[in-house]
């Protein structure tokens, strides 16, 4: 099925999920599916695919697959571990992600929607067991010393939020970045339809929200 050509998210579809924070429940959900199709589901599709074409011009082996599980994820949540039961996501994700390996262990962009704000991510969110054995990046960073914790307040500096999960008691930056499971970092723009990312986007002939 050829997806339609990209026009750009909608008021709808902020709104949608803003109903979606005060009515979050499977029948209220099920009713108003048709608006999650419209304004969520069939833009985002046509989105993963404008953009991973973008995309594969950085890198021709980025993953930009309109699927669910693929570069969407589910808006239902996994209830199985949670003591939250709410059933429903309260935005839309999409990750486009590099390689051959699992999209959760690839270097990966990422996508984010909320009623309120927009967030955009980089890095890799899991890393493989053998990750750092194999690459020898674990030998490096310790090489660095503190020209890696310069490098890692360079992005604070920047008014860029740095994550990095870890295992737990590791407090310092050099440690923890030795031991962390995954290293990624995440920019949000809070008001999504009027943020300055947005209009520079939109500046640059591409767009998001119309």
């Amino acid at each position: 099925m050829t997806e339609s050509r990209f026009k750009g998210f909608s008021q709808e579809t902020l709104d949608f999920f803003k109903k979606l924070k005060k009515n979050n429940d499977k029948n209220w959900f099920e009713m108003h599916r048709e608006e999650y199709d419209d304004y969520v589901l069939n833009p985002a599709k046509a989105f993963v695919v404008a953009m991973g074409e973008k995309l594969k011009k950085l890198s021709p082996s980025i993953n930009a697959d309109p699927r669910t599980n693929k570069s969407l994820f589910r808006i239902n949540k996994d209830l199985r571990f949670s003591k939250d039961k709410i059933p429903y996501k309260t935005n839309l994700g999409i990750s486009f992600w590099d390689g051959p390996l699992a999209r959760m262990e690839s270097a990966s962009f990422y996508f984010h929607v909320k009623s309120e704000s927009l967030m955009l991510g980089a890095g890799i969110y899991k890393f493989k067991s053998s990750f750092w054995i194999n690459t020898g990046i674990r030998s490096s960073i310790r090489n660095l010393g503190n020209s890696w914790q310069k490098f890692i307040m360079r992005f604070r500096e920047r008014a860029i939020t740095l994550e990095a999960s870890t295992t737990r008691g590791y407090q310092e930056i050099l440690i923890l970045t030795m031991r962390m499971q995954s290293f990624y970092y995440m920019m949000e723009c809070m008001s999504a339809k009027n943020s300055i990312f947005l209009k520079n986007f939109i500046q640059k002939n591409y767009w998001i929200f119309v």
